[in-house]
This record gives C-alpha cells, sequence and structure tokens, in this order.
C-alpha cells in the first residue's frame, strides 16, 4: 500500500515489521515483549472471542479464526463464497458472548444499560451492535471487532471529534457481506488499495459511503439510547470543553 487510504499521504518507503501478536493467541505462545494474556470468552477448534484490549466499550470483542491465517479482510475477496460462510460465522460467535455472558448478566445490564433496555430480548439488542473490520488492521491476522454501546466516556469523546471507526480505515460488517454477496471475486494482493475495491463494487452497487454512515450514525445514537453512565462514575467533570483544552474540576 503506497499511500494512507485515510488522508492520502504517501507512506515511508522503509519496510518495518511487528509481531502478529493475535497469531501468538492462537498458537498459545506465552510471551513476547509482553505478556500474551487475554480475556477469553469463547474458544472452539475454530474461532476465538476475547475481550478487547483497547475496549472501547464495556463489551468490546475481537474475533478471531483459528483455522485461517488471513491478513485482511481484503483476502476475502478470492473467495467470496467462502469468505461470506467465514464472516458470518464470526459474527455468530460474537452474539453468542453477547447473549450469554453479557445480556444474561443481570449485574452487568444494571451498572451499564439504560434501564429502559433491560428487558428487550437478546436477540433484539444485537440490533444496536456496532460491527467491522479496519484497513490496515492492528494487526495482521483477520479480525472483527464486536462493540455494543454505550462507549466509554473517552471513546465517546474521541467518536465524536471523528477519531473512531474513521472513513475508508473502518469497514462495516455490513459493508463487506454485502459485497461479498455479489460473489464477484477481486484478485487483490499485499499492494492492493481498498479505494480500488470501494470503486469496483461501488459499480456492483454496493455503496460504501452510504453504508459506513449510516453505521457511523448509528454508533452515536444507540450510545445515547443505551448509555446509563451516574455521576458517582466520575471523580472528575469537564465544564468546558474545545479541542485542546481540559478544564477538569472536582465533582460537586
Amino acid at each position: 500500500m503506497p499511500s494512507c487510504n485515510g488522508c492520502g499521504a504517501e507512506l515511508p518507503k522503509e519496510e518495518t515489521t511487528s509481531l502478529n501478536v493475535f497469531n501468538g493467541f492462537v498458537y498459545g505462545v506465552r510471551k513476547g515483549p509482553f505478556p500474551y494474556t487475554i480475556s477469553l470468552r469463547s474458544q472452539t477448534p475454530s474461532m476465538m472471542v476475547f475481550d478487547d484490549l483497547l475496549a472501547a466499550s464495556s463489551c468490546h470483542l475481537n474475533v478471531i479464526s483459528t483455522q485461517y491465517h488471513i491478513i485482511d479482510w481484503r483476502f476475502l475477496l478470492l473467495r467470496p463464497k467462502q469468505g461470506l460462510k467465514l464472516i458470518n460465522a464470526m459474527e455468530a460467535a460474537a452474539q453468542a458472548v453477547v447473549r450469554d455472558q453479557y445480556w444474561a448478566n443481570e449485574a452487568w445490564k444494571q451498572k451499564y444499560i439504560y434501564p429502559e433496555y433491560h428487558k428487550v430480548s437478546a436477540a433484539a439488542i444485537l440490533q444496536y451492535a456496532f460491527a467491522g473490520m479496519n484497513f490496515p488492521p492492528s494487526q495482521f491476522q483477520l479480525h472483527l471487532q464486536y462493540i455494543l454501546p454505550p462507549l466509554l466516556p473517552y471513546q465517546y469523546q474521541l467518536y465524536r471529534e471523528g477519531k473512531h471507526a474513521t472513513k475508508h480505515r473502518f469497514f462495516p460488517l455490513k459493508y463487506i457481506r454485502k459485497v461479498l454477496e455479489t460473489d464477484v471475486p477481486m484478485n487483490v494482493n499485499m499492494e492492493t488499495n481498498v479505494l480500488d475495491i470501494v470503486e469496483k463494487y461501488g459499480k456492483l452497487g454496493v455503496s460504501y459511503d452510504k453504508i459506513y454512515q449510516e453505521s457511523y450514525n448509528s454508533l452515536g445514537i444507540n450510545h445515547k439510547r443505551l448509555a446509563y453512565w451516574q455521576k458517582n462514575d466520575f471523580t472528575m467533570r469537564l465544564r468546558k470543553y474545545r479541542p485542546g483544552l481540559f478544564i477538569l474540576p472536582a465533582l460537586n
């Protein structure tokens, strides 16, 4: 990838390497530069679901395949039918964890979810989830990010500033699914520009711009819908704010 798909700037030409931590999880590597310790939610012979190490909400999951090494979502386009089957299985694994380990946990709901929604069924609450994949990814092993709002307060502020799930880096699961459902393969490689993918499938009726904006907007709407943060959850309050200015007096 010669240029940044977010801002268009030319990327440095020197090559660097980093450890594939997610594959370390798959193979049970004990530690690299730091211990490879995770909060494992679910594991099968083909899938792992664990808490995101940099969680944006109290329910922020990563799902990875333990069966296939796929660098990023672009390579699903080589075999759309198989790719579609895989992402559906990844979503189902995340949904099972949300249903069984979060929504069934009354204490968790009492703490984080607005009371009006406590009686909503597990199947219905999943409609508020925010799911997708990044490119470039933070780890070069295909992983689905699955977030049930509300966001953590700091993460919500980043969202308001447009610093979360940025356009042309975040690809909603809905978009990836619709691309794969065309069953039109694309001969991608490590140099394939993701914007070329957006253009190709846009001509086939799959609009990235539309799906991205709908997904991004829904995250903010669903955060406000579900959030139940209380005054006593915080030791300080921001009375005045503008980017770069923080005034944090203690709560009265």
